[in-house]
């Protein structure tokens, strides 16, 4: 007795290349979907510039500086050991 196995024909898939019209397309439908990618950007912006955003020790004591209202130095003002809120 032979068993015969039959093999199906693998197509090749069809190569998809970026179509930047139709996201921009199927972005104007959704104003959400707009949205939080905007505030995933500028959460990673805000990410890879921060060591040029704060560019104070968070943890630097300043005794001479406590508790002083806000100011043009410390837009917050600071606590009980000088450090900028």
């Amino acid at each position: 007795m032979m068993l015969s196995e039959e093999t199906s024909a693998v197509r090749p898939q069809k190569q998809t290349r970026f179509n930047g019209a139709k996201l921009v397309w199927m972005l104007k439908g959704s104003p959400l979907t707009v949205t939080g990618a905007v505030i995933i950007v500028l959460m990673l912006l805000m990410m890879i510039f921060s060591p040029w955003l704060a560019t104070h020790d968070p943890n630097a004591i300043d005794l001479t500086a406590r508790l002083l209202p806000p100011s043009a130095a410390h837009w917050f003002g600071t606590d009980e050991v000088g450090r900028d809120l």
